[in-house]
C-alpha cells in the first residue's frame, strides 16, 4: 500500500547492507550490518528513549522511524524530533569533513583544541556551564542559521571572567635586571587572586627579585606615539609591585636587545610581606604615577613552560560551503611559544582555569598550557 506514497524511503526501505570487509570488533565473521534507519528507532525503543533528537535532514525519515517502532516494539513509543544544526562561523562540525582534516594531518586528531568536538572543547578548557549557557541563549530553531563565533566567545569570556583566579605569566620574555637591588635580595608581596571581587581576599605570594621577565612587546626602544609602557628613560608600574625605570639596554653580537638595565623605586607598599633590611632610598624626583601598568614574573621564582595559542581554524565564515574547505584553513590558527609562569600555578589542580593577566584564559595540560580564549578579540572575523 506504500508503493505509490510520496516518501521514497517508505517504498522499499533498505534495512541491512552486506559489507565483506574487516571489522575492528567482529573481524571477518559477520558481513551483515543494520542500516542507521533501522538501528536508530529500535535502539531508541529498547533503551526507553522518549525524545530522539535529529537534525532537519532526517525529517523525511520520521515516517519510517514511526513505522518500525510501531511494528516491531510495544508502547510507549519514542518520537523523533528534528531541529536545525548549530552552525558556528569559522568552524566545521560535519564528521565527514572533520575526518578529512584529521586524516590529512591538518589538525592533531579529533581532540585538537581548534575543533568543535566535545573532546576538543574539553581539552581546550571550555567550561561546560559556559557552553550550556550559550546553547540556552541561542535556543533551538527549525530553520537553518549560523551563529557568529564572537557570540560563543562572549559567553566563554563572561563565565571565565567571573570564575578564574588571576595570576601572571610571560609568554615572550625579555630579561630585566634591577641594578639597585642586591643579587640575593628578594621582596615578597601578596597579590590577590580575585581582585575583581572585593569580598574575596584569597591571595598568593609573588617575589620581586633582581632579575625579572616582562613581555618583549611591553618595551620599545623608540616608542611609537601613544605607547605607555616601558622605554629607555621611561617608567612603568609593575602589577602588584613597584615602579621601574629603564636606564639602558644590553645587546648581543647581532645587535638584538637581550636585557634591560633598570632601577626600582622603593616605595612603601601595604602588600609587602617580607623584604631585606637595607633597601635603596627613593631616587630624587620619584613619586610620579606612570600611565602604564605591565605584568612581570621573577626570573628566579618562576617555572619555564610552553603555551599553545589558538585562533579560529578557518579564515572563511562558512568553510562548509566551500568545495575545497581545506584551502580556507588559517595557517596561524596555532602558535607555540615558550615562557614562564608563577610557581603557585603548579600547586593548583591540573584542570584549574586561570586568567593570565593581559594574556588570556588558560588551562594546564601536562607541563604546558592551552589558551582557552584571549581577553578580547584580536582576530578580524570574515564577513
Amino acid at each position: 500500500r506504500r508503493v505509490h506514497g510520496g516518501n521514497m524511503l517508505m517504498r522499499d526501505p533498505i534495512l541491512y547492507r552486506i559489507r565483506k570487509a574487516h571489522h575492528h570488533r567482529t573481524k571477518d565473521e559477520w558481513p551483515i550490518y543494520p542500516m542507521y534507519d533501522y538501528a536508530h528507532p529500535l535502539c531508541d525503543a529498547f533503551e526507553n528513549i522518549t525524545h530522539s533528537i535529529c537534525t532537519l535532514e532526517f525529517d523525511t525519515h520520521r515516517p519510517l522511524y514511526d513505522w518500525l517502532v510501531q511494528t516491531l516494539t510495544s508502547p510507549p513509543y519514542p518520537h523523533q524530533h528534528e531541529f536545525a544544526r548549530l552552525n558556528i562561523s569559522q568552524t566545521i562540525t560535519s564528521k565527514r569533513r572533520l575526518n578529512v582534516l584529521v586524516q590529512s594531518g591538518v589538525v592533531d586528531g579529533w581532540n585538537d583544541p581548534r575543533l568543535m568536538t566535545i573532546a576538543a572543547l574539553r581539552r581546550r578548557g571550555v567550561p561546560p556551564n559556559a557552553l550550556r549557557r550559550f546553547c540556552e541563549e541561542i535556543g533551538v530553531a527549525k530553520a537553518e542559521s549560523r551563529v557568529g563565533l564572537d557570540m560563543f566567545e562572549h559567553f566563554l569570556r563572561d563565565y571565565l571572567n567571573k570564575e578564574c583566579p588571576r595570576v601572571m605569566s610571560v609568554l615572550r620574555p625579555i630579561k630585566v635586571v634591577i641594578s639597585n637591588l642586591g643579587v640575593n635580595d628578594e621582596i615578597k608581596l601578596s597579590a590577590p587572586l580575585y581582585p575583581h571581587i572585593s569580598e574575596d581576599s584569597r591571595a598568593r605570594e609573588v617575589v620581586f627579585s633582581r632579575e625579572i621577565f616582562i613581555e618583549r612587546d611591553d618595551f620599545q626602544e623608540v616608542p611609537v606615539k601613544g605607547f605607555k609602557r616601558l622605554t629607555v628613560g621611561g617608567e612603568v608600574r609593575l602589577r602588584h609591585a613597584f615602579v621601574i625605570r629603564c636606564n639602558s639596554v644590553v645587546r648581543d653580537e647581532t645587535g638584538e636587545i637581550t636585557s634591560l638595565l633598570c632601577t626600582f623605586e622603593n616605595e612603601a607598599r601595604s602588600n609587602i610581606t617580607s623584604a631585606p633590611k637595607s633597601l635603596p632610598p627613593l631616587p630624587e624626583g620619584s613619586g610620579k604615577k606612570p600611565k602604564g601598568v605591565i605584568h612581570w614574573i621573577s626570573a628566579t621564582q618562576s617555572v619555564p613552560t610552553t603555551f599553545r595559542l589558538f585562533e579560529p581554524l578557518f579564515l572563511e565564515a562558512q568553510p562548509d560551503q566551500l568545495s575545497d574547505f581545506v584551502s580556507a584553513v588559517n595557517p596561524k590558527s596555532l602558535e607555540i611559544v615558550s615562557g614562564y609562569v608563577e610557581p603557585y600555578i603548579l600547586e593548583c589542580e591540573p584542570e584549574t582555569r586561570f586568567q593570565f593577566e593581559r594574556n588570556g584564559y588558560f588551562i594546564r595540560e601536562g607541563t604546558s598550557f592551552n589558551r582557552i580564549i584571549s581577553l578580547r578579540d584580536s582576530f578580524d572575523a570574515p564577513q
